[in-house]
């Protein structure tokens, strides 16, 4: 019997053993061919794939459609699970992939119809755009298909995975807007609320643009602050309890999609080349947003287009082309607004229009949900977008950039092709991606600023203190600028250029674009600074600006804090608070304490100041937050200078009494009030880069996770750092001389965490090094041929 047990455990171990070694060839069959020939359907010409020892893609070929053809089959065979959940999300469709794990996010997702706009959007497209998405289409089921075995996802998924079809690369274009623009409205009710149910006065100073930080490109004259509400108007004092935590009143701390990017011309450069910086701030997770890619056109019409691309859409998305090189930040303009429904019937199915009454139009979407029956869910549209139901009395209609007809598109050929500052900013005009700050250098040295996406021509969308328009009188949108009326600088006479997300048109730019909700100017007013402060640039100068980790905005806050503790009086923990400010060394490093303590102490600052604005409003809508006033700063200092009484948090009897309370809760939170090691800047905003299924399986994360990391930096300085948003790709490039360039970003070029690649080049972003912009030798070559 023992004989017959011990021959049975051996047979189940071994049979273990085997499956184990089975389900690991599996893995690697899925692994793509990096050498030799071979054949494809859908290819006309050949071309060849190139990898350095990084994985970095180098595609040489004799049509652009060939090279697309190739793009897709590269991407596919790198990064398809990736691709995949970015149409999946833009389309509502994550939940037949996840199960019911995902069904809410579809529910509210396939409000906006996302697959039938890809579709309505690709038949518009011009022919060469339409061919372009056509190839890409074809290559990237060709690399599925030359793969051993589906992605490695899919097999802990239990999936197969779906054919790439044309529209979804529309479809990741739109998940870009959903991500960089505000899809629902949200600001435009907040704005609605504000002028509902606060006094003008109060909304006037909360939108107040007045600020002495501000570093638009287009310069105009500084407004005069808003005064300040009279007592008579509104008195703080007799309210009850205001609520004061600083994450129920921002809606977190959820960081805001940015980036950066900064020009200079050839006259400030070490040896005549203008100069371009860009680094696009996202979310990092495995695989990062972002794909290196060169792609080498030979032929009667060579062109050489390196930069990063964006797997499920062809093409480069910013670089170089050898004529001009392109940066992009996130616009902050108005993209979204809502309209308030007038009713016609008591039923709520016909609506006012300017051009009469209309019928609410009724659309079902099935939700396929994986291991479940299918949901079909009804939708409800007007002729603006769908409907928003606010209460049973009112409901908004939603019109949004990325919804109307023209918005979504593609249009990176022609941005390809440019040769001149001119062309490219024409060509940016026509991209169907979410509205962008575009930087553009050319050969000759020269610099321009301008929009890149396309601008609606806004009619009487709300504007800030305004309420929402009616439908009856809403007049939403008659088309789009033209080109050659966007907002644009050409060769600045200052000789340099730079944007952070804040606001940078002033006068009819500013018009143009529209206020979204710009972030606060610190980080671009420190860039512009930086600029201003030296006359010669080099790759390695603009590449220290974009690891700037100097924390200026806290160093008003430090006297403030320590003069705090002063008024306090004695205690073993404010001491403690009062000697890492005063030695706190300026900058956002890891292993500061006194950063995180000024930092924490500006936050609780900034709720006890602004919270008894609002209270009326929070009162009456409890969901309401102050998401919409980001550039808070100025409004803050002012009024801790002018300290009002009438102003002032009821809970408090003076100002003083208010920052002490601050500076008090912030020794709470922080454990201050003992012997135990203070905690650092690093440990509070550690970044940990994971894969997206890593939660699901907790017992691979050590395989698929990086390394907890503690870097330097924050939000509102150049080095852009705060927990897992950050830089998601580094470049310093000047067109021509790409090979003296800079390029690094977290994360490898694989999605497949058995493959080399899968986090090559990371420690270069988490050190900052100046890594070259194009491929290093070449390691591997792959040659496709059409059958």
């Amino acid at each position: 019997m023992k004989r017959i047990l011990g021959w049975s455990i051996a047979l189940i171990g071994l049979s273990v053993a085997v499956a184990a070694v089975a389900f690991f060839l599996a893995l690697r069959a899925s692994l793509p061919d990096l050498d030799g020939e071979l054949t494809v359907a859908g290819l006309t010409d050949e071309v060849t794939v190139l990898r350095d020892e990084q994985g970095v893609a180098t595609l040489r070929g004799h049509r652009s459609e060939d090279l697309a053809f190739a793009t897709g089959f590269v991407h596919a065979q790198d990064r398809f699970f990736q691709m995949d959940t970015l149409r999946r999300s833009a389309a509502g469709e994550l939940a037949a992939l996840f199960g019911d794990a995902a069904l809410d996010f579809d529910r509210e997702r396939r409000r906006w119809r996302g697959r039938d706009h890809a579709r309505a959007t690709l038949a518009l497209l011009p022919h060469e755009e339409q061919s372009q998405v056509s190839a890409y289409t074809e290559g990237v089921n060709a690399g599925l298909l030359a793969l051993g075995a589906r992605p490695p996802e899919y097999w802990l998924l239990r999936q197969q995975p779906e054919p790439w079809q044309p529209e979804d690369s529309l479809l990741v274009g739109l998940s870009m807007f959903f991500y960089l623009t505000d899809e629902r409205g949200d600001r435009a009710h907040r704005l609605d609320q504000m002028a509902a149910e606060l006094p003008s006065s109060v909304v006037d100073l909360l939108l107040d643009r007045a600020d002495p930080r501000a570093a638009p490109i287009v310069e105009e004259a500084l407004p005069r602050p808003a005064p300040l509400p009279e007592p008579d108007t509104f008195q703080v004092r007799d309210f009850e309890e205001v609520i004061m935590d600083h994450d129920r009143l921002f809606g977190g701390v959820e960081p805001l999609p940015g980036s950066n990017s900064w020009a200079v011309a050839a006259s400030l450069s070490e040896d005549g080349r203008g100069l371009l910086a860009g680094d696009m701030h996202l979310g990092i997770s495995l695989p990062n947003t972002w794909y290196r890619l060169n792609l080498e056109r030979s032929g009667a019409d060579p062109r050489s287009i390196r930069g990063v691309s964006l797997p499920g859409v062809p093409g480069v998305i910013a670089g170089s082309n050898g004529s001009v090189a392109w940066a992009f930040t996130n616009s902050y303009g108005d993209w979204s607004t809502r309209v308030r429904v007038e009713w016609v019937d008591e039923a709520q199915q016909r609506y006012q229009t300017p051009d009469g009454e209309r019928d609410l139009e009724v659309h079902e979407e099935t939700i396929e949900v994986k291991g479940g029956e299918d949901e079909i869910v009804p939708y409800t549209w007007t002729e603006w977008g769908p409907l928003l139901e606010i209460n049973e009395e009112e409901a908004h209609a939603l019109v949004w950039t990325g919804m109307l007809p023209g918005g979504l598109g593609y249009g990176f050929p022609a941005l390809h092709e440019a040769e001149s500052l001119a062309e490219a900013l024409d060509a940016a005009a026509g991209l169907g991606m979410p509205p962008q700050n575009i930087l553009v250098v050319d050969r000759a040295g020269d610099i321009a600023w301008g929009i890149a996406g396309r601008i609606p021509e806004r009619g009487n969308w709300i504007e800030s203190g305004q309420r929402l328009p009616d439908s009856s009188d809403f007049q939403s949108h008659s088309g789009w600028l033209s080109p050659e009326s966007y907002p644009r600088v050409v060769a600045p006479e200052r000789q340099r250029l730079w944007t952070a997300n804040a606001r940078v048109a002033g006068g009819d730019h500013l018009e143009q674009v529209g206020d979204g909700g710009y972030p606060a100017a610190a980080r671009q007013r420190q860039i512009r600074d930086r600029l201003f402060e030296a006359e010669r640039f080099d790759e390695a100068a603009m590449l220290a600006i974009q690891l700037d980790d100097e924390a200026r905005l806290l160093y008003e806050w430090v006297p403030l804090a320590i003069e705090t503790a002063d008024f306090a009086g004695n205690s073993e923990a404010r001491d403690r608070f009062r000697r890492e400010i005063t030695h706190w060394h300026g900058h956002a490093w890891p292993e500061s304490s006194g950063y995180l303590f000024l930092r924490s102490f500006r936050q609780a600052v900034h709720a006890r100041v602004l919270a008894p604005l609002v209270h009326p409003l929070m009162e009456e809508a409890p969901a309401f937050d102050l998401r919409p006033i980001r550039n808070r700063e100025p409004l803050v200092r002012r009024l801790l200078s002018k300290q009002p009484e009438h102003l002032l948090a009821p809970a408090f009897d003076s100002w003083a009494e208010l920052m002490v309370d601050a500076m008090d809760a912030v020794i709470d939170r922080h454990e201050l009030d003992g012997d135990a090691a203070l905690m650092t800047w690093g440990e509070y905003n550690a970044t940990r880069i994971r894969h997206p299924l890593s939660d699901a399986l907790p017992g691979l994360g050590r395989w698929l996770d990086l390394p907890e990391t503690w870097l330097p930096g924050d939000q509102h300085i150049p080095r852009v750092q705060l927990g897992n948003f950050g830089a998601s790709q580094r470049m310093v490039v000047s067109p021509g001389h790409e090979d003296d360039g800079i390029f690094h970003m977290p994360g490898g070029q694989s999605g497949h965490f058995l493959s080399p690649w899968y986090d090559a080049g990371h420690e270069d972003w988490v050190e900052g090094q100046a890594t070259p912009f194009l491929p290093g030798e070449t390691r591997h070559s792959l040659r496709l041929r059409g059958e």
